[in-house]
């Protein structure tokens, strides 16, 4: 597959170096200008304090926190009366102390938490070789196999004219390189060394002595082997450095090295943006249809495999070693782009066949090959788990481009309002237990706020009366939803009064009209009274539609004004006949003229004749004996 090496530094203040083959992204390197490494730099510090429990000492070059330096990294061949062969036998605190001065170079880079690990023992890298000032060893990197090459690439470092107490190892990269090629980068080399103690001796404390090089020259240096086929930059400054920086340690590749001036970003002309988005994600697909699951930790990095909807096998075993087949060459892939570094623990889908187990670890060993970092990998356990330690290069791809979520703290996960509210209440009280009587103002988040205010309000009414003082809850949209604050304030807390107890009014609701009703009345002769109804009728005839309630209305209002009066006088009007449901005769206890009454279901009054109408005011008439009215026969 073709092998390139994109170079992305369009963007100001970043720089993006990206491996591919085949479409695919094998190695991903970035750095930006907030955010610049410090491992290989070389300073001259000066120690703070040595600590003899740790047997280590911690030493101030410069930054912003000390370094560590233990026993086991300090260089005899640096410090006087430290030791032979190449390690220090006295104590720690016998071979350092406070204000010692020397030449640390950093192994480690800081993090949020640890200071970066220095040594003395230098490693200074070159394209083909890494000089090892302090050591006497010259050796071959195990990763070139051929014994044949190996044998060649020793002879050609024992004709080098290398100095006492200088050690030399040959690096992949000088696989195939002429003899000439790699004593010419020795010499390099041992020049820049020269320089570097030249110029620690004479520079003050807390100074950088030698930096490394920057990250595109890097890539380049540590990557660009034989398999490479191009270098795409888009930036011409970059492009330039690198161009003198091929033209001194490989002049005869310097063809391989082209400008992009595409306008289209080279990134997202390859396609890479969405693989280099995934490198920040926890889950990662794998192509059947299973998953892993990365998940750093304080104490390790925990890689799950899961099948997903991978059912490619006929039985359950064939299935699982299918799924951990491919993860043991995904998870070998995310390591490298991740830089995840210090004990890994994967843990495959379970497989019983032995032969099975032994599969997954070889495809996952040659996977790891590819990785440049020291890896020490151990067998599948009976539970599934394949423990390995990693080498940490660099710092992890998400350091500095990431921060610790500002609502969960980094755990993934927040408390509910409710256990809130209820955490908020268990510190208030026991805030108040400090016999201090002025208000207590508390700011919380607001979905808190709003949980404490309308669901707890009786909760907090009662603390105030318990202890006598006022209480606060204020919503502060800059806090987290976890977070609270308490504060005291001047304030004086008044017993609520009791309220006065409400004054009811009776409210009289209006009787429901009751339905029409009509009454046949008994024949009772009377001249004068069907004369005044015949008189009538057509006034009658013409108002018959009228609403109920204004007729009854009207009826009550004409027939009281002749019942008032005395016997005497003209005969009383037809309207007078609604008045025969008023109780006059039943409370005298007399007798009512002989009439039946009987319900209907019409709504509407019928119409009666004249007669009927007539017959009804004589009966309501007659029914008041108190008026002078006669009853009936019993007149004669």
């Amino acid at each position: 597959m073709i092998k390139r090496m994109l170079i992305n530094a369009r963007e100001p203040g970043e720089l993006r170096v990206a491996l591919v083959e085949g479409g695919r992204l094998e190695a991903f390197f970035v750095e930006t200008a907030a955010r610049e490494q410090t491992r290989g730099n070389i300073y001259k510090g000066v120690v703070v304090n040595v600590e003899r429990s740790l047997q280590a000492a911690f030493v101030d070059y410069g930054a912003g926190r000390n370094g560590f330096l233990q026993i086991s990294d300090l260089c005899p061949a640096f410090i006087k009366g430290a030791g032979h062969n190449g390690r220090v036998n006295k104590p720690i605190q016998e071979v350092l102390r406070a204000g010692h001065e020397l030449l640390v170079q950093v192994v480690k880079e800081e993090t949020a938490t640890k200071g970066a690990s220095l040594t003395t023992f230098f490693s200074i890298p070159g394209q083909y070789m890494v000089l090892t000032p302090g050591h006497e060893s010259q050796g071959v990197s195990r990763k070139i196999e051929s014994e044949a090459e190996r044998e060649r690439i020793k002879e050609a470092l024992a004709g080098a004219s290398c100095p006492e107490g200088i050690g030399v190892i040959a690096r992949t990269a000088a696989e195939g390189r002429s003899k000439r090629e790699i004593q010419q980068n020795l010499q390099q080399l041992l020049r820049l060394w020269l320089d570097i103690k030249k110029r620690g001796d004479s520079a003050k404390p807390r100074t950088l002595i030698h930096r490394e090089e920057e990250l595109a020259v890097r890539v380049v240096r540590d990557h660009f082997t034989s398999d490479v086929t191009e270098i795409l930059v888009d930036d011409q400054d970059v492009f330039n450095r690198l161009q003198r920086y091929l033209a001194v340690v490989s002049p005869r590749r310097k063809t391989q090295l082209k400008l992009y001036t595409d306008p289209r970003p080279i990134f997202q002309k390859s396609q890479l943006e969405q693989q280099i988005l995934s490198i920040y994600q926890p889950t990662v697909p794998l192509p059947s249809g299973g998953s892993i699951v990365i998940h750093p930790t304080e104490a390790l990095v925990s890689i799950d495999v899961n099948s997903g909807r991978n059912v490619s096998g006929k039985q359950i075993e064939e299935t699982a070693l299918n799924v951990n087949k491919e993860a043991a060459v995904e998870v070998a892939r995310q390591l490298r782009l991740r830089d995840l570094g210090g004990l890994v623990v994967v843990d495959f889908i379970d497989m019983r066949d032995r032969a099975n187990q032994r599969t997954v670890r070889k495809v996952f060993a040659d996977e790891l090959k590819k990785d440049k970092a020291k890896i020490t990998i151990g067998a599948i356990s009976r539970f599934g788990l394949l423990e390995l330690s990693r080498q940490r290069i660099r710092p992890p791809i998400d350091f500095g481009a990431t921060m610790v979520c500002p609502h969960c703290q980094g755990r993934g996960l927040v408390r509910t309002t409710e256990a809130i509210g209820r955490g908020v209440m268990r510190a208030l009280e026991h805030k108040l237990g400090d016999g201090d009587k002025s208000g207590l103002r508390v700011r919380v988040g607001t979905e808190a706020a709003n949980y404490l205010q309308n669901v707890r309000r009786a909760d907090l009414m009662r603390l105030e009366e318990r202890y006598g003082l006022c209480i606060e809850v204020l919503a502060d949209p800059g806090l987290s939803p976890e977070e609270s604050r308490m504060e005291r304030f001047e304030a004086t807390w008044t017993p609520p009064q009791p309220a006065a107890p409400p004054v009811l009014q009776a409210v009289i609701e209006a009787p429901e009209e009751p339905e029409p009703e009509e009454f046949e009345e008994d024949e009772a002769d009377g001249e004068g009274a069907v004369e005044a109804a015949a008189a009538d009728e057509p006034a009658k005839k013409s108002s018959s539609r009228r609403r109920r309630g204004g007729r009854r209305k009207s009826a009550k209002k004409d027939a009281i004004a002749p019942a008032a009066q005395p016997q005497a006088g003209p005969a009383p009007s037809v309207e007078a006949k609604s008045i025969v449901e008023t109780p006059v005769a039943e409370q005298s206890g007399e007798p009512t003229a002989a009439k039946k009454r009987r319900r209907r279901p019409s709504s509407r009054r019928r119409r009666k004749p004249a007669e009927g109408q007539a017959a009804e005011a004589r009966s309501a008439i007659a029914a008041a004996p108190e008026h002078g009215g006669v009853i009936g026969d019993e007149a004669d």
